[in-house]
């Protein structure tokens, strides 16, 4: 079977907009087992819209078509559906009673442009949108199944995974295994290289490898005509073993909120570099107050003195930037706030700042356990926005690794 993706909007054509819809839906029909032949953006322009619509019958059993649906006048994509599936828009008292509902739950007024989006297709199945106003439309024609769904990346996502891949599963009846893997602290060649020999003798899998700022992932996929891959995965895991942090869902900051609430532990963290974000990281993610105590940035010399008690000695010696200096703004961040772990970051993200023996990209992190004080040293420079993530990350990995090892 196979899928065509249409993203429209003359904002994704433009460039003031990333199409990351595309991704998400592209992921729900590769679990439906379906193969996405052709992902198509265009701007929202009437001619360009029917021209897809009228293509994709011929090519595709599937196509999804994000974006458009809204109550402005350059949402188009309805009454442009409306006009190629020969439909009359009518009144949808249920899709009306759903956009009044949310109004009044929102504790907003309805305001009337907000009653078109209840201004639908008569022929069109609806799929409903309990998460904002714009409501998703099924059609079919020949052989070719059409949903039409919001640009909303929020609104889009539910409604793909909870009304459109229930569906898609059902109807292709085949089953996809993926597992992604992720690794840290090596890079794509070196991954590959120590994967060569295990890729070759698993030619019947799918692999492919996905590098980003923090890290590489390794995506397996293997169809479900294929024989059980267990013994291959634990190969794998056996050779990368020393890389691998975590699997599918898994980010660092979720793995360590795990170890820390089975060990009965707490955490509180001294930014300087990082700027805030790995406290960030630990408080998007709910029930983190269990374990999360503190965060604090202390960005400048005199805030490490007064807040973190670091030594005044220790920044003329050895300089903000130091082993010695995130040493002790973990040690003071633990003891001020009483907590089991005090972790610190501090470094130099660029552009500027660097100098020959510190250069951009130089990161010293600091764990202090129960008082005992361990200290990292890291460089890597990509860009200052970069670098921050990479960062936070190392730090992240490095306390994974010393709460594995406890």
């Amino acid at each position: 079977m196979k899928a065509i993706i249409l993203s429209i909007g003359d904002e994704l054509i433009s460039g003031s907009t990333v199409n990351t819809n595309a991704t998400i839906i592209a992921n729900c029909f590769l679990q439906a087992g379906i193969n996405v032949i052709k992902i198509i953006t265009i701007g929202d322009n009437e001619y360009d819209i029917i021209h897809e619509l009228d293509k994709s019958s011929t090519l595709a059993d599937y196509v999804v078509i994000s974006g458009g649906l809204g109550p402005t006048h350059d949402d188009i994509t309805k009454n442009v559906a409306a006009k190629y599936f020969n439909s009359n828009l009518k009144l949808n008292n249920d899709a009306f009673e759903r956009i009044k509902k949310r109004f009044k739950h929102l504790g907003r007024e309805m305001d009337s442009s907000n009653n078109s989006q209840a201004i639908l297709p008569h022929n069109a199945e609806i799929i409903p949108n309990d998460n904002g106003t714009a409501q998703g439309m099924i059609f079919k024609k020949n052989q070719t199944k059409y949903f039409f769904i919001p640009g909303v990346p929020y609104e889009m996502k539910i409604m793909m995974q909870k009304n459109i891949l229930p569906v898609l599963i059902k109807e292709s009846n085949r089953k996809i295994t993926q597992i992604v893997i992720h690794t840290f602290e090596i890079g794509e060649s070196n991954l590959f290289s120590l994967l060569k020999d295990w890729i070759n003798k698993n030619n019947d899998l799918t692999i492919a490898f996905l590098p980003h700022y923090t890290g590489v992932d390794i995506k397996i996929t293997a169809k479900s005509d294929q024989n059980d891959f267990s013994q291959a995965l634990q190969e794998l895991k056996e050779i990368a073993r020393h890389y691998i942090f975590g699997y599918d869902d898994d980010t660092m900051e979720n793995i360590i909120g795990n170890l820390l609430q089975s060990k009965k532990m707490t955490l509180s963290v001294a930014e300087s570099c990082t700027g805030g974000r790995i406290s960030n990281l630990f408080t998007n993610i709910p029930g983190s107050s269990n374990y999360f105590m503190y965060g604090v940035t202390t960005y400048s010399n005199e805030s490490k003195k007064c807040i973190l008690k670091v030594k005044q000695t220790t920044l003329d010696s050895f300089g903000a930037v130091s082993e010695q200096t995130a040493g002790e703004m973990a040690e003071g961040v633990r003891l001020i706030t009483g907590c089991d772990i005090g972790i610190s970051t501090t470094g130099i993200a660029g552009p500027t700042g660097g100098t020959d023996e510190k250069p951009v990209g130089t990161l010293c992190v600091g764990i202090s356990i129960f008082g005992e004080v361990k200290t990292y040293k890291f460089c890597f420079n990509i860009n200052r926005d970069a670098n921050k993530i990479i960062f936070s990350q190392f730090a992240l990995n490095k306390l994974r690794m010393e709460l594995i090892n406890r």
